[in-house]
């Protein structure tokens, strides 16, 4: 049991280390990526409240934010599920963000 553990994380550290060469991004950061939306994912229902709420007011936040975070919230944990089950094919190219519009991660959402 030792001996296919040791060749499996054997064979894990190759794959990425050679997924890795000439690439923009590597497969360790699509994992992080992943991760990160994965937790963050319900945090996007205070921010998009938020952003309505400095744009249209607390009405329209209350009544349009919420909905619209709860629907990213789905979409960031479902697209983080995605990023970190499939985190070793470098799909979409070059291990690029699924996300293109929104920030890629919400740590990067804080800074808009």
């Amino acid at each position: 049991m030792l001996k296919t553990i040791i060749s499996m994380l054997v064979v894990l550290s190759l794959v990425l280390s050679f997924a890795a060469l000439g690439h923009c991004d590597t497969a360790i950061q699509k994992l992080g990526r992943g991760a990160s939306n994965i937790m963050a994912s319900p945090y996007e229902i205070y921010l998009q409240s938020s952003r309505m709420h400095k744009t249209e007011g607390p009405v329209k936040a209350i009544a349009l934010g919420m909905p619209q975070g709860i629907a990213m919230m789905l979409v960031r944990a479902v697209v983080g599920v995605y990023e970190v089950s499939t985190f070793l094919i470098p799909i979409p190219k070059a291990y690029g963000p699924v996300l293109k519009e929104e920030p890629e991660v919400i740590q990067d959402a804080l800074k808009w």
